[in-house]
C-alpha cells in the first residue's frame, strides 16, 4: 500500500510538472506576442495590415498556382486535340482553326503580346469600374506631429513597405506607411473605406466571366469563318476578316472616274498609270484590297481609258468584291478603250457564260478573242465547253479541246472537260479513262476527276473489260478519297452510300452515310429514296413511309 501511495504521488508530481511547463509556454507565447505587437507599433505599422499581407501573399501564391495549372492544362489539352484530329482527318481547314487557337493560347501564356491583350484589358477595366460603382472616401490623418521625430529613423522601412503596398493596389496601407515614414507634417490623403463597391472576389469572377465570353466570341467567329470557307464564300469571309482584324471599311465603288475620250493624256501620265497598275497587282498578291482599290482609282484619275486598270478593276469586282453590275461595266469600258484587248474579251465571255447565262454574248466575246489570239488557252477551253454543254456540237467542241491541248498538253481543266465530253457525250470509255488517269497522275487530289473516274468505273466497267466487283471496289476507294478531301461533299457521300447499300450489302455503313447526308436538313431526294428503300427492306415500314413522304 505504501508503494502504491508513492506511485500515486509521483504521478501527481508529473502532472503538476506538465501543467507548469504548459503554463510557462503560454506565458512565453503571450510575451512574444506582446513584443511582436510592440515592434509593429514601434515601426508605425498595423497588425491587421500584416495579417492581410500574409493572407494576400498566400492567396496570390494559390491563385498563381491555379492559373498556371489552368493555362498549362488547357494548352496541353488543345495540343493533344490538335494531334489527334490531324491523325484522324489529316490537314483540313478545321485543323487550321484549331492550330490558330493553340497559337493564341501559347502566345498569351509565353509572350503576352501587349498589342493584342492591352485593348481587351482596358475594356474590361472600364466595365469593372462601372460595375464597382462610386467608392466612399474618408479623410485619414496619417500621424500626429509629435510622432514625426520618432518616425524619422524608421522612414526607410516605412517607404519600402508603402511602395510594395501601393504596387498591390492597397491605397490605405500606402497612405499610412508614407505618413509614418516621412518627417514633417502628417500626410492627408483620401483612401477607400473597407467594404466599398464590388469585392475583389466578385471582380475576379467578373474577369473570369469576361474572358470566357471573349473566348466564346472568338470560337464563334472562327467557326463562322470555317463555315464560310467550306461553303466557298471566300469574299464574305475575307471581308469579315478585314473588318475584325484590320479595321477595314467596306469598299465603295461609286467614285470610279467616268470615261472621257475627249481628254488627251500625256505620256508621263500614262507611265504613271502603268506603274500604279503594276503596284496594285502586287498589293493584290498581299490581299490588301483597300490599297489595290486606291491605286487603281488613282491610275484611272490620271487616265480614264487606262485598259490595264479597267480590266483589273473589273476582274476584282467580278471575283473578289462580288459586284457583277460594276464588273460588267468595267469589262465593257476596257473593251471600248481597246477593242483587241484579249484578257477583257476572255473574262467578259466567262462572265456572260456563267453569271448572265448570255450564251450568244459569251460566244461573240470568245470568237473575237480567238480572232486576236487563236492560241488563248482559257478561251479555247471555255468555248469548247460552251459548244458541248449548250449547243451540243460535239465535233466543234472536240476540235477546240484538241487545239487547247496543243497549246498546253497538261492543262488539267481542259483535260477534265475533254474527258467528260468523251465519257458522257461520246461514251468513249477507254479514251476518257486515259484522260482521267493522266489528270490524277499529275493532280492526285483533283476532286472532279476522282468523281467522274469513279462514275466511269461504276457505269462502264464492262466497256473497260473490268470485273464488276473489282470496278465497284476501285470506285469506292475513289469516293472515299473525295470524302477525305472534302468531308461535306454530298454527292460523294451519296454515291458511296448507294454502293455500300446496293452492291456490297453493308446496310449499317450505308445507313450511317444516309443519315450523314440528311443530318443537317438536306433535302437530297436520291438519299431519301434510297434510305427509305433500305428501311423497307429491313421491315421498318413506318420509318420508310416517312422518308418517302
Amino acid at each position: 500500500e505504501k508503494e502504491k501511495e508513492k506511485e500515486k504521488e509521483k504521478e501527481k508530481e508529473k502532472e503538476k510538472e506538465k501543467e507548469r511547463q504548459s503554463a510557462n509556454k503560454q506565458a512565453a507565447g503571450k510575451k512574444a506576442g506582446k513584443d511582436k505587437g510592440r515592434r509593429r507599433f514601434q515601426a508605425g505599422g498595423d497588425e491587421r495590415e500584416d495579417e492581410e499581407q500574409e493572407e494576400s501573399t498566400l492567396n496570390q501564391l494559390w491563385d498563381g498556382l491555379c492559373q498556371m495549372e489552368q493555362d498549362l492544362g488547357s494548352c496541353i489539352f488543345t495540343v493533344v486535340y490538335f494531334c489527334v484530329y490531324f491523325v484522324l482527318h489529316g490537314p483540313t481547314l478545321r485543323l487550321l482553326v484549331i492550330g490558330l487557337i493553340v497559337l493564341v493560347q501559347f502566345s498569351f501564356q509565353v509572350q503576352y503580346p501587349k498589342a493584342l491583350w492591352d485593348p481587351i484589358n482596358k475594356i474590361m477595366d472600364v466595365v469593372l469600374s462601372i460595375l464597382d460603382g462610386p467608392q466612399d472616401v474618408e479623410e485619414y490623418d496619417a500621424g500626429a506631429a509629435g510622432d514625426a521625430g520618432g518616425s524619422a529613423g524608421r522612414g526607410g522601412r516605412g517607404g519600402a513597405a508603402a511602395a510594395a503596398a501601393a504596387q498591390r493596389g492597397r491605397a490605405a496601407a500606402a497612405a499610412r506607411r508614407l505618413g509614418a515614414g516621412g518627417p514633417g507634417q502628417p500626410l492627408l490623403t483620401k483612401v477607400r473605406k473597407a467594404g466599398g463597391g464590388v469585392g475583389n472576389g466578385v471582380s475576379s469572377s467578373l474577369k473570369v466571366v469576361s474572358w470566357v465570353l471573349f473566348a466564346g466570341a472568338t470560337l464563334f467567329f472562327l467557326n463562322t469563318l470555317s463555315e464560310l470557307y467550306q461553303e466557298g464564300r471566300y469574299d464574305l469571309a475575307n471581308t469579315l476578316i478585314g473588318k475584325a482584324f484590320m479595321g477595314e471599311q467596306p469598299l465603295r465603288h461609286d467614285d470610279i472616274p467616268p470615261a472621257d475620250k475627249s481628254v488627251k493624256v500625256s505620256a508621263k501620265k500614262t507611265r504613271e498609270a502603268d506603274r500604279l497598275c503594276d503596284e496594285a497587282q502586287k498589293s493584290e498578291h498581299d490581299r490588301a484590297w483597300s490599297d489595290v482599290q486606291s491605286k487603281l482609282l488613282r491610275a484611272l484619275q490620271l487616265d480614264s481609258q487606262h485598259v490595264c486598270s479597267l480590266y483589273n478593276y473589273g476582274r476584282l469586282l467580278d471575283y473578289v468584291w462580288n459586284n457583277p453590275d460594276k464588273a460588267e461595266q468595267m469589262y465593257r469600258r476596257a473593251i471600248n478603250a481597246d477593242t483587241k484587248h484579249v484578257p477583257s474579251l476572255r473574262n467578259l465571255g466567262y462572265f456572260l457564260y456563267y453569271v448572265r447565262r448570255d450564251y450568244p454574248g459569251a460566244s461573240a466575246m470568245w470568237s473575237r478573242a480567238l480572232t486576236e489570239n487563236p492560241r488563248e488557252l482559257d478561251v479555247l477551253s471555255g468555248y469548247a465547253s460552251l459548244h458541248y454543254h449548250v449547243y451540243g456540237d460535239l465535233k466543234k467542241a472536240e476540235q477546240l479541246f484538241q487545239e487547247a491541248l496543243k497549246v498546253q498538253s497538261g492543262h488539267a481543266n481542259t483535260l477534265h472537260n475533254y474527258a467528260k465530253m468523251l465519257h458522257y457525250g461520246r461514251g468513249d470509255a477507254k479514251s476518257s479513262e486515259n484522260l482521267y488517269r493522266q489528270i490524277l497522275d499529275k493532280l492526285p487530289n483533283h476532286i472532279g476527276a476522282l468523281l467522274d473516274y469513279a462514275g466511269l468505273l461504276h457505269e462502264m466497267h464492262h466497256l473497260l473489260g473490268i470485273d464488276e466487283k473489282r470496278a465497284i471496289d476501285k470506285a469506292i476507294d475513289l469516293w472515299e478519297r473525295v470524302i477525305q478531301l472534302n468531308p461535306t461533299h454530298l454527292d460523294a457521300i451519296f454515291l458511296l452510300a448507294r454502293a455500300e447499300h446496293l452492291f456490297r450489302g453493308k446496310t449499317n455503313k450505308a445507313e450511317r452515310l444516309y443519315k450523314k447526308i440528311l443530318h443537317d436538313g438536306h433535302t437530297h431526294l436520291n438519299a431519301l429514296a434510297n434510305y427509305a428503300m433500305l428501311l423497307r427492306a429491313q421491315g421498318r415500314v413506318k420509318a420508310a413511309e416517312e422518308h418517302y413522304q
